[in-house]
């Protein structure tokens, strides 16, 4: 198998098995890590900010090529070796070879908490929630309220390819993308009030938030 792939966020100094990764200090740092099927590493990541920047692995994935895909929140810039990508508030996506080395990084701003699902096209889904204008490369798009949901598509380069915020004056978010066997992608989340996608009726939640699940075809 391709392994098991982890990410999180480190305050200080971190072993993650290859011996301990030092911590600059003065802010919170992603790291990504690889092991083996039977839990040995393979190899270990931690990637640098300045002082008050903040950057947190979310979700974590292999793409239909082997490559890593992973994204996650970050506040100032980070460099995970492919050159600065940076937002005041929102997420990075990255992208790495199976050994670890960096091929490619961008930043969405305004969006938080976030999943990923990798197409069988190499193509990348990412759904989330956003608090602030969001801008995934084609123009910004503020909340009706805080926070809206979105999912997005990039290609296998990271660009954008389309987007779908939505929201109400309440809570809503995605939480969690698959893709079926058809190719279908199903996306589920939390909306409130009432929501309205072009073509489908109207949904009214019967009290405070319910579930939306939805699927989004190729």
């Amino acid at each position: 198998g391709q392994g098991v792939l982890v990410g999180g966020s480190a305050d200080g100094n971190i072993d993650l098995g290859l011996g301990e990764i030092q911590h600059p200090g003065g802010t919170t740092l992603a790291w990504l890590a690889l092991y083996g099927a039977d839990g040995t590493p393979v190899w270990t990541q931690l990637y640098t900010q300045p002082a008050g920047g903040y950057s947190q692995t979310f979700d974590v994935a292999f793409d239909v090529s082997g490559n890593v895909i992973a994204d996650g929140r970050l506040f100032g810039p980070i460099d995970i070796g492919t050159g600065t990508v940076q937002t005041a508030q929102g997420i990075f996506v990255a992208k790495l070879d199976a050994a670890g080395n960096p091929l490619k990084a961008k930043a969405i701003a305004g969006a938080d908490s976030s999943t990923l699902a990798p197409a069988p096209n190499g193509n990348v889904y990412l759904g989330g929630l956003f608090n602030g204008p969001l801008d995934a490369g084609s123009g910004s798009t503020s909340p009706i309220a805080q926070p809206d949901a979105y999912v997005l598509e990039l290609d296998g380069d990271l660009n954008l390819l389309w987007s779908l915020p939505f929201g109400t004056t309440g809570w809503d978010v995605i939480s969690d993308l698959e893709l079926d066997s058809q190719g279908a992608l199903d996306a589920y989340g939390i909306f409130s009030q009432t929501v309205t996608f072009q073509g489908c009726k109207p949904l009214v939640s019967a009290g405070e938030s319910d579930l939306i699940l939805m699927q989004l075809v190729p």
